[in-house]
């Protein structure tokens, strides 16, 4: 009995530890377009280093989405003879182009054990982040959205219809304080699409 009330301590220790390391994203935050230009820049010159280093020998280019279907995806996928279904295709795009999209303002609210998003035109999106899966609906698209700590940095993971999963890491440090948000977004089943990451910087308004 004493083993399990002082490993109930210890959890509920550990807990509160964790719970202060966590930074506070609150506030109303302004994108900064320089620092983002900046960060783009940086991430295009490192993709490039890697695609560099991963050149077949001979100097010959690095093929980019050769048009054929992924390994393992079979009948059913949507996928026939290489070519993507135009249906499927569709949604696919649209989850990249909304996975993609970049506020130039947004405020970010506590409410209870959550935090409320709330974008320029008004949109909100409530966040609890307990690691389990909201379905919304984003126009024509289904998104199913997970969001937890991953120690200092909050990661939300939308699965989009057309099979397209997008990460988001947030981000708070410096001085003055600054929101970086660092989106990888994976579209492995549309042809010619491959994984592809972008940063976004914020600053405190």
């Amino acid at each position: 009995m004493r083993m399990l009330h002082a490993a109930a301590i210890a959890a509920a220790l550990s807990s509160g530890l964790a719970a202060q390391d966590r930074p506070d994203l609150t506030g109303t935050w302004k994108l900064n377009p320089e620092l983002t230009r900046q960060a783009e820049l940086r991430s295009t010159e490192d993709r490039a280093a890697i695609a560099g280093r991963r050149a077949p020998l001979g100097g010959g280019p690095v093929s980019v989405g050769s048009g054929r279907s992924p390994v393992g995806s079979g009948g059913g996928s949507g996928y026939t003879g290489g070519r993507a279904n135009p249906e499927d295709a569709a949604k696919s795009r649209e989850a990249i182009r909304i996975a993609m999209l970049m506020p130039d303002r947004m405020t970010i609210a506590r409410e209870g054990t959550g935090l409320v998003v709330t974008d320029a035109h008004g949109v909100s999106h409530t966040w609890k982040m307990d690691g389990k899966s909201v379905r919304s609906e984003v126009g024509a698209l289904t998104i199913d959205t997970k969001v937890k700590w991953d120690g200092a940095v909050l990661v939300v993971e939308r699965k989009f219809e057309g099979d397209v999963k997008a990460t988001d890491r947030y981000a708070v440090g410096g001085a003055p304080r600054r929101l970086t948000i660092t989106s990888k977004i994976d579209a492995n089943k549309l042809p010619g699409e491959g994984p592809r990451t972008l940063q976004r910087v914020y600053d405190l308004e």
